[in-house]
């Protein structure tokens, strides 16, 4: 197992859930390993934190299942704003065909739910590192 502090980070990352006990617990969990975290429980509220506070966010969590628009429609907004900007789903689904699509929306990486938090931190750092 890597030591914790290889999976810390300072960054801003932009977290994205429509039900408010998952945003708690992220916020929570990742702020405790250095990162700032901003949060929205819908993507038009992502969109404009991410419009405001472009510089700053380096990468953007989104649930996939959400009401009126989904993380792949948040991804494919994204990728209009800033094409570099990498973007993690989390999904409850499992077939590798229903996942291929994702990344032509403009998704960078997908953990698949339910994960531990040792592996969305390592999905999270290799998405920083460039990999």
């Amino acid at each position: 197992m890597e030591k914790s502090g290889l999976l810390e980070g300072t960054e801003t990352l932009l977290v994205v859930d429509d039900e408010q006990l998952i945003l708690d617990l992220l916020q929570r969990a990742l702020e405790k390993r250095g990162y700032q975290v901003l949060t929205a429980a819908s993507v038009a509220d992502a969109l404009t934190l991410y419009a405001q506070n472009r510089e700053q966010i380096a990468l953007v969590i989104t649930d996939l299942a959400m009401p009126v628009a989904d993380g792949a429609a948040l991804a494919l907004q994204l990728r209009q704003m800033n094409p570099d900007l990498p973007v993690l789903v989390s999904t409850g689904i499992t077939a590798e065909a229903e996942i291929a699509p994702l990344k032509k929306a403009g998704v960078w990486g997908v953990v698949r739910k339910p994960y531990q938090i040792q592996e969305l931190l390592a999905t999270i750092r290799a998405l920083l590192n460039g990999g």
